[in-house]
C-alpha cells in the first residue's frame, strides 16, 4: 500500500490506484482498498444504462419535425434556421460572451420572449437592432450602436449573440414569439442534424462500469443517491435516483448561476429589510448594506447564506428571479425539479438525483466559475471574511459541489470528485445524495465502494440506451 501527501489531505492508494479520503476530514471510519479484489469474478452492473443528455447538451442535436427553430452553435459561430425539419438559412455569429466569464453566452433550450425592432441595453448603455430576447438579458441582436448613432469596437460584448444587420434581420423577420431557440457548444457541424437519431449514442469504443459487489447492500443513510460520470452520462451506481424529494441549500447552485446569467456582477445591490430578516446562521450581511452582486456569490456559496441568496432574488423582482430559476432548470433538462425560493429553506424546493447530475455537469461545462468559488477557503470581502464550511474543500480530488440541510430534507449533497477508476484514468463523477441522515458516513461509504468493487473497462461498440 502506497501513501502521498496533497494540500490539506492524505490518501491511501493501492495497486490499482485506488484511494480514500483522511478519516478526520469526514469524520468517520475508513476502509483501505486491497489489490487482491482483481481475483475475483467481475460482474456488470448497469452496464447498459445512461443519463439522458438534454439536447442541447448532445454532439448533434435534434431538430423537431415541425415547427420553427433557431439553432445557435457556439463552437462554428453559425446560426440556423430550421422549419418543419428543414434547412432554411445559415448566417455567420460576429460575437458571443467569453467562455469561462460572467456574461459567457447561456447554452441551453429556450424560447423567444420579446421581438423589438430595437432594444436599448440598459447594462450596455446601446441600442441593439433586431433583438430577440431569449433568456434573462440574453438578446441575439444586430450591431450595436450607442446614442449617437456609433457603432460599438467589434470586442464589444455583454454577451449576446451579434449578427450583421442583415442577418439579424433575416431571424427577426424569421421568428415568433414562442420559437424555440437552441443554443449549444457543439464542435459538430450542422447540416446532418435533421438525420440525427433520438437515442444518445457512442460509436466505435465506449465503455461500461464494473462492479464486483452489489451496491444495493451498502449501509446507507440517504433515502436516494447517484453516482454517475460526468462525461458519458453512465450510472455507475443508484438508489431512487428519480425520486423527487426536498433539496435545500442545493437550491443556492441555481441561485448563483441565475445571478451570473442574469444579473450584472459589478452593479450594487442593497440588503433590503427582507433579506436582511431572513433566518441565516452563517454568510450574515449588514442592513442596508450596498455591495456588489458578483461578491455574493461568495457568502452564498462558502457559507451557504440565505441572506446572500434573498439579496440577489429581491436586486430587482424576487418573483422574476424565482420564475427564471424554473425556467432555467427545465431549459437543462430538470423535468422534475421546483424552486419555491432561493435559498432553499422551502420544502417546496424539490428534485430527483438525476434533474441534480444534468444541473452540475452543466455548471461545470459551461459555468465552472461557481464550482472554482467552492473549493475557497475563505474570501475577505470588506469587513467580511467568508469561510468554506464544507470539509470536503480540504480533498484533493474533490472538483466543487454544495450541501445542505433542513428538518424536511434531512442531509444533502451534490459534489464532483476525480476518482482513479481505471488502471489508467481518472473519471470526473458527480456524486448526489437526498434524505441522509449521515452525509459524512454516507459519502465515506461511497467512495470506498467505488475504490474497491468499481473499475470501467472499454468494449467495442457498446451503445448505452437512454434512461
Amino acid at each position: 500500500m502506497a501513501m502521498f501527501f496533497g494540500v490539506g489531505s492524505m490518501w491511501s492508494v493501492s495497486a490499482f490506484s485506488r484511494f480514500l479520503p483522511n478519516p478526520t476530514i469526514l469524520g468517520v471510519q475508513v476502509y483501505h482498498a486491497s489489490s487482491s479484489t482483481s481475483a475475483q469474478a467481475i460482474e456488470f452492473k448497469n452496464p447498459n444504462k445512461a443519463i439522458s443528455f438534454a439536447n442541447f447538451d448532445r454532439d448533434n442535436p435534434e431538430i423537431p419535425l415541425t415547427g420553427k427553430v433557431v439553432v445557435t452553435d457556439l463552437r462554428s459561430m453559425i446560426i440556423y434556421l430550421y422549419q418543419d425539419n428543414q434547412l432554411v438559412s445559415s448566417s455567420t455569429i460576429l460575437a458571443k460572451g467569453r467562455p469561462g466569464s460572467p456574461w459567457e453566452t447561456p447554452v441551453g433550450e429556450y424560447a423567444v420572449k420579446t421581438k423589438e425592432l430595437k432594444h436599448f441595453s440598459s447594462i450596455g448603455k446601446v441600442w441593439m437592432p433586431y433583438s430577440l430576447q431569449f433568456f434573462g438579458n440574453f438578446f441575439i441582436h444586430g450591431w450595436p450602436y450607442d446614442s449617437k448613432g456609433k457603432a460599438v469596437a467589434r470586442t464589444y460584448s455583454g454577451g449576446c449573440i451579434r449578427l450583421a444587420d442583415v442577418d439579424a434581420k433575416k431571424v427577426y423577420d424569421f421568428v415568433d414569439n414562442g420559437t424555440t431557440v437552441l443554443v449549444f457548444g457543439s464542435d459538430k457541424k450542422m447540416d446532418q442534424l435533421a438525420n440525427v437519431s433520438a437515442n444518445l449514442r457512442l460509436s466505435a469504443v465506449a465503455s461500461s462500469y464494473l462492479s464486483l459487489k452489489d451496491p444495493d447492500k451498502m449501509p446507507m443513510s440517504a433515502e436516494s443517491y447517484l453516482v454517475a460520470d460526468v462525461d458519458t452520462g453512465e450510472v455507475v451506481i443508484e438508489k431512487n435516483k428519480d425520486r423527487i424529494l426536498p433539496i435545500a441549500s442545493i437550491s443556492k447552485l441555481m441561485t448563483a448561476l441565475v445571478s451570473l446569467e442574469t444579473l450584472n456582477q459589478a452593479e450594487k445591490t442593497i440588503v433590503q429589510p427582507k433579506a436582511y430578516k431572513t433566518y441565516s446562521k452563517t454568510g450574515r450581511l449588514y442592513l442596508n448594506e450596498k455591495i456588489l452582486i458578483g461578491d455574493l456569490l461568495y457568502p452564498l456559496l462558502l457559507e451557504s447564506s440565505n441572506m446572500s441568496a434573498e439579496a440577489l432574488a429581491q436586486h430587482h423582482n424576487r418573483d422574476s428571479f424565482i420564475a427564471t430559476m424554473n425556467e432555467k432548470a427545465k431549459s437543462i433538462g430538470m423535468k422534475n425539479t421546483i424552486y419555491d425560493d432561493p435559498s432553499g429553506l422551502s420544502e417546496n424546493n424539490v428534485s430527483t438525483a438525476v434533474d441534480l447530475f444534468k444541473q452540475i455537469r452543466y455548471i461545470y461545462k459551461y459555468k465552472k466559475y461557481i464550482l472554482d468559488i467552492t473549493r475557497e477557503p475563505k474570501r475577505v470581502v470588506g469587513k467580511h471574511e467568508w469561510r468554506n464550511v464544507n470539509s470536503l474543500y480540504l480533498l484533493d480530488n474533490y472538483l466543487g459541489g454544495k450541501n445542505g440541510y433542513t428538518d424536511e430534507a434531512g442531509r444533502t449533497l451534490v459534489a464532483l470528485f476525480e476518482l482513479p477508476l481505471s488502471e489508467f484514468e481518472h473519471r470526473t463523477v458527480a456524486l448526489i445524495l437526498l434524505k441522509s441522515e449521515n452525509r459524512k458516513q454516507d459519502i465515506a461509504e461511497i467512495i470506498r465502494f467505488l475504490s474497491n468493487n468499481v473499475s470501467r473497462e472499454t468494449k467495442s461498440a457498446f451503445t448505452p440506451s437512454v434512461i
